[in-house]
């Protein structure tokens, strides 16, 4: 088995995350839009909350309730979030939110279900507005990056921490030490492998402290693995009921464009590397094997770009039209939803692969990686997807594992949500 050797700084390629961030605009982004970024977010809260709130309650409540939840989530960071990962966003923002709900259940049910709606509609609503904001390129200030932490910036954009020359913000990648002069910079986060991110200077006001932090917990321990298969067979059959015609919708074009099986079946690792024979809805010809071959032995470029990514862009083995459309938004994963109600897979986990993606794992961290059910959706995902290599599934994987807790996995529900609408990083 092979050991991927993790790329150096100098090696990476902008090109492969222009997509996610468009490298020739970096320079413009350099300015410190916290006031603008922190402004939008707010609104963005004040109006989700204002809107069910007025409907079921009226105005006066709305002006009650609305202040307290902005002051509360101001005093906890969360305008404009920079450097707090999308995790303890959504943590704190709910850790807030739940006695708000409390409250106003004291005053009717109705405006209790209207806090509730908004606590579960905000880290949506926040999630595209940042993602607004980045595309205006109104989203993150500059940053010092110490170490080999670029490109795990790059690719966590959301962070907001853009690389930059002598910021006032610094970034410690993981070992690394600042520089003679740098320990006068204002703040200081600490950056590891996967996006992983902690702010060690300045210190937490007391509300921030209270709130505590997200611990690593162990997803195999029962209690954990029994609410993570309650949101699996939960959220499973939900979609399956919201998704049913347009799976069948997707099965009738595949086979008009080209007939034959319109599910796609194949052996893949999950769990302790347990084969799983997963479900896919077609989207390449039926001789993609051999298109794959061929394209192999007289392309040298092509050739390189597959040992790197296992991926082809663009890739000739696609169905015309239905091919690119269920790969771009995920529906051609659906079918694994039966995979998930079976147990042999969960909603997040790590990506089920074939044997050759799993090659370039070390052995230490393929066993790491196989310690949990593999995932329909999952941290690699919604982070890189297609703009990354196979040193980038190696580290998301392992932060994954690493990091794990019914929080995280929240969360990139959350997250893939927003991918699979904007067809970000599909491949």
């Amino acid at each position: 088995m092979s050991v991927v050797e993790l790329e150096p700084e100098s090696a990476i390629s902008a090109s492969a995350y222009s997509a996610e961030q468009p490298v020739a605009s970096l320079k413009k982004r350099i300015s410190d839009h916290t006031l603008t970024a922190g402004t939008c977010l707010a609104v963005t809260d004040a109006a989700l909350l204002a809107l069910p709130l007025m409907l079921v309650s009226g105005v006066s409540m709305a002006a009650s309730f609305i202040p307290v939840l902005i002051s509360l989530y101001a005093a906890a960071g969360l305008y404009p979030g920079f450097g707090l990962q999308s995790t303890e966003r959504l943590r704190r923002r709910w850790l807030l939110g739940a006695p708000i709900a409390a409250l106003a259940l004291l005053y009717a049910w109705q405006t209790a279900a209207a806090v509730g709606l908004y606590l579960a509609l905000s880290p949506l609503a926040e999630a595209f507005t940042r993602h607004l904001l980045y595309r205006l390129q109104r989203w993150g200030k500059p940053a010092q990056v110490v170490g080999q932490g670029t490109q795990t910036l790059l690719q966590n954009w959301y962070l907001g921490l853009v690389p930059a020359e002598n910021a006032p913000t610094l970034v410690l990648f993981q070992g690394a030490k600042p520089q003679p002069g740098q320990n006068k910079t204002s703040e200081v986060f600490l950056l590891q492998e996967g996006g992983s991110i902690s702010r060690i200077r300045p210190l937490d006001n007391k509300l921030v402290r209270w709130l505590g932090v997200n611990r690593a917990q162990n997803p195999n321990l029962a209690p954990y693995k029994t609410c993570k298969r309650i949101i699996d067979v939960t959220g499973s059959l939900l979609l399956l009921a919201l998704t049913a015609p347009l799976i069948m919708l997707c099965m009738l074009a595949i086979y008009i464009i080209d007939p034959g099986p319109v599910i796609y079946t194949q052996f893949r690792r999950s769990q302790f590397g347990n084969p799983v024979r997963i479900y896919k809805l077609r989207s390449m010809y039926q001789d993609s094997a051999a298109r794959l071959e061929h394209i192999l032995s007289s392309d040298t470029a092509a050739a390189a770009t597959w040992l790197s990514r296992f991926k082809l862009q663009p890739d000739p083995r696609i169905l015309p039209f239905i091919g690119g459309f269920i790969r771009t938004f995920s529906i051609d994963e659906l079918p694994q939803l039966v995979n998930i109600l079976r147990g042999e897979m969960s909603l997040i986990g790590p990506r089920v692969f074939v044997d050759y993606d799993l090659e370039v794992y070390p052995p230490e961290l393929l066993k790491l990686r196989q310690s949990v059910p593999a995932g329909l959706t999952g941290l690699w995902q919604v982070s890189v997807r297609s703009h990354g290599d196979n040193a980038d599934k190696v580290r998301y994987d392992a932060t994954y594992v690493r990091t794990w807790s019914l929080w995280q996995d929240i969360d990139i529900l959350y997250r893939t949500v927003g991918a699979v609408l904007t067809g970000r990083g599909a491949g």
